[in-house]
């Protein structure tokens, strides 16, 4: 709790700035919102990896300014931005981690990214013993399929595509422990949601079209619900994969009754507005619910 106020008081500076060390952000209350989930989620990354640079406030308050110098310059300022460019903040955090200098060196925090963009998205080659993915569903247009992610290395795969964090996040004292490198099918066995299936927590379902992943898809074992939809930008109803996203979730519901919305998906409007709209005429209640489990046509 102390750790996670000392992170709300430095983001509370950096989007107020001081004289100090002046960070101009948007007005907007949900994208300053969104920015400070960012700043917590990068300090509790540095704080975790590389406590060393988190302790030492010239270099952790170096960062932030790079940071959100970052957000500024590119534009990034909308909450929707600020959400998708996440991993790719975390990706630069866990870069300075193993180059500490790089915390107050005269390098931007775009130079950095570019740096970790080389060191962690290195051409995708996957061993050849690698087993196919499971194909559990089949869109009667012929171009979109759901898949199932079964093995340590369809995560390397999903996160190669998407850019997100499914083939980001280790468990870092298991890494630490085992010796294997980030990046590595060997290494895949550590990511957090590798373990997360292992362990019967997360069935991962993936839609791809032709064969090439567009949304991954946390389904929890233990609630019955869909948690996480991970696309490469923030879903908004007019990608073009965004109807056989709908029709596969109806799928789901039918083939894995009862089937529930995590709360957290009820963010995502255009998602639920369209589901709404496919709601059974059998069903009790004609708008989604968190605790009614999906009654889909």
């Amino acid at each position: 709790m102390a750790r996670l106020q000392a992170l709300m008081i430095l983001s509370h500076h950096l989007l107020h700035p001081r004289p100090r060390y002046r960070v101009s952000f948007t007005k907007d209350d949900a994208a300053r919102q969104q920015a400070i989930l960012l700043a917590i989620d990068t300090m509790s990354r540095l704080h975790q990896l590389a406590p060393d640079i988190y302790n030492d406030s010239t270099k952790r308050e170096a960062i932030m300014r790079k940071l959100f110098g970052h957000l500024n310059r590119a534009g990034i300022q909308t909450a929707d931005a600020i959400h998708d460019f996440t991993p790719h903040a975390l990706s630069a955090i866990t870069y300075i981690a193993r180059n500490p200098d790089l915390a107050d060196a005269p390098v931007n925090f775009a130079g950095i990214l570019k740096r970790s963009t080389h060191e962690t998205e290195p051409e995708l080659r996957l061993p050849p013993d690698t087993p196919p993915r499971p194909v559990i569903w089949r869109h009667p247009d012929g171009v979109h399929t759901i898949t199932e992610i079964t093995h340590p290395c369809h995560l390397m795969e999903e996160g190669h595509f998407l850019r997100h964090c499914i083939s980001r996040h280790y468990n870092e004292l298991l890494l630490k422990d085992t010796g294997l490198d980030r990046g590595t099918p060997a290494g895949a066995t550590c990511l957090t949601y590798w373990l997360a299936i292992e362990n019967n927590q997360t069935r991962l379902f993936s839609l791809c079209a032709n064969g090439t992943p567009r949304v991954s898809i946390n389904y929890q074992i233990k609630s019955r619900s869909l948690a996480e939809f991970g696309a490469r930008t923030s879903l908004h109803g007019d990608e073009p994969f965004f109807p056989a996203l709908i029709d596969a979730i109806v799928y789901l519901a039918a083939a894995m009754k009862p089937l529930y919305l995590n709360r957290c998906a009820f963010d995502i409007e255009p998602l639920v507005d369209a589901l709404t709209q496919r709601v059974s005429s059998n069903a009790h209640q004609i708008f989604l619910y968190p605790d009614h489990h999906l009654d889909l046509i």
